[in-house]
């Protein structure tokens, strides 16, 4: 399976704007004639069951434009966390959703605001999963979300969370622990739980 890895804020200036990095990393991909699937992972995301191939959830859906697992609720479609996610570049609501979310996102976060946004306090109740989240409620209003599939119940950490498969650090919404602190935690966890993973045959 083809990987990158980006270490770069795309927009923006300030540490926190990489939050938004995601949006720009999947536009740049929207039409790639020879991608039929992308999954997007954040920075803080480990893969913890080695055996798990992210093709399956592909092959789940294969009439799905998204999957996500869910967000804060198991009963809206619309909730979703997007630490993970997997866009199904040959659906044809595909490109239009992410290119809204990168309009919305835009038009929220003009480029003069950039530069005075340096916590996730100065974004005022915004970010790029609560914009995507909106989009994604506009259509479920409408009923006309059939393409989007959000695991949750059951489910809800099939490919995040504390998963079997996935497991995201996830960071604190007071925005009270720094960088290094996150880092660290992930550093502990593969040292505590994974040295089989990295032991020589």
């Amino acid at each position: 399976i083809p990987y990158q890895a980006y270490y770069c804020i795309m927009r923006g200036s300030t540490p926190v704007m990489a939050t938004f990095n995601r949006i720009y990393l999947v536009q740049q991909h929207i039409d790639d004639k020879n991608l039929d699937w992308l999954m997007y992972m954040d920075a803080d995301i480990l893969m913890i069951n080695q055996e798990f191939d992210p093709r399956s959830i592909c092959e789940e859906n294969k009439d799905k434009a998204f999957v996500f697992c869910r967000g804060a609720s198991d009963d809206k479609i619309w909730d979703v966390n997007a630490g993970v996610f997997f866009c199904n570049l040959k659906h044809p609501m595909t490109k239009k959703i992410l290119k809204k979310w990168k309009k919305n996102t835009e038009k929220i976060f003009p480029d003069e605001r950039l530069g005075t946004i340096t916590s996730l306090v100065d974004m005022g109740g915004y970010d790029d999963q609560s914009i995507l989240q909106n989009i994604f409620e506009e259509y479920a209003k409408k009923n006309n979300i059939n393409w989007l599939k959000t695991y949750s119940h059951d489910e809800s950490d099939k490919f995040n969370y504390n998963g079997p498969n996935v497991k995201q650090f996830l960071r604190p919404n007071d925005g009270s622990m720094s960088l290094q602190s996150r880092i660290q935690r992930i550093k502990d966890y593969i040292s505590q739980n994974m040295q089989e993973f990295f032991q020589q045959p």
